[in-house]
């Protein structure tokens, strides 16, 4: 059986002001080798070639190893006046970003131990009802594959995830409307609360069979 890192009720019963800007495309979390930021950055820089995409912006929050490589990419591809650095936030403000968005990113390298693992940015994302992006694959991909607002594209590719960024934004209004779903599935499945009573009974029928 598996516990899964779920969010809490009292996040799930939060609200926050504004709306979602269909042109901010965000990612937070950590800012280190496993997260494939460069792939992020370079993916974005090609997508801002189609017409649609010429008002976006990215918004990154966190920090980690390859912080600053990653800011050197961004001005090396001229995208220092469209890409935002917020730094490490406290997980209110975080949020709060997250909220503001009108897509989520979530890149993660391809490798076998992150096949077997759910990051727990998959549910903070869910948790806020906006199309996610993301090229994980095993059981975080099933997840998010529930929702058809999420995109979930082939590991490390640059041009997949170009046109991930462009798809979605072209078809926002859509996306922005089966995006409630993401939401729907957390409260239904995964809130830490549930995930607390399942690993209490898993517990007692333990302690039964003893």
């Amino acid at each position: 059986t598996t516990i899964y890192n779920g969010v809490s009720k009292i996040q799930m019963e939060k609200e926050y002001e504004g709306s979602a800007d269909p042109n901010i495309f965000c990612y937070a979390g950590n800012i280190g080798h496993a997260q494939n930021m460069e792939i992020l950055i370079r993916s974005f820089s090609l997508a801002r070639k189609d017409e649609c995409m010429k008002a976006s912006k990215m918004h990154i929050v966190g920090d980690g190893a390859v912080l600053n490589d990653v800011k050197s990419l961004s001005i090396e591809l001229g995208l220092d006046d469209c890409i935002k650095f917020f730094g490490a936030l406290p997980k209110e403000e975080a949020l709060k970003k997250m909220h503001e968005s009108g897509c989520l990113l979530l890149p993660l390298k391809d490798a076998p131990a992150f096949r077997i693992t759910v990051p727990s940015k998959v549910f903070d994302y869910m948790s806020m009802s906006r199309p996610i992006l993301t090229d994980i694959n095993g059981e975080g991909a099933d997840i998010l594959g529930r929702c058809e607002a999420n995109e979930i594209i082939p590991s490390e590719d640059i041009s997949k995830f170009s046109e991930g960024m462009i798809k979605i934004r072209k078809n926002w209004d859509n996306r922005f409307s089966l995006a409630s779903l993401n939401r729907e599935i957390v409260i239904n499945y995964f809130t830490r609360e549930k995930q607390v009573l399942e690993l209490e009974s898993i517990l007692a029928r333990s302690a039964d069979s003893s």
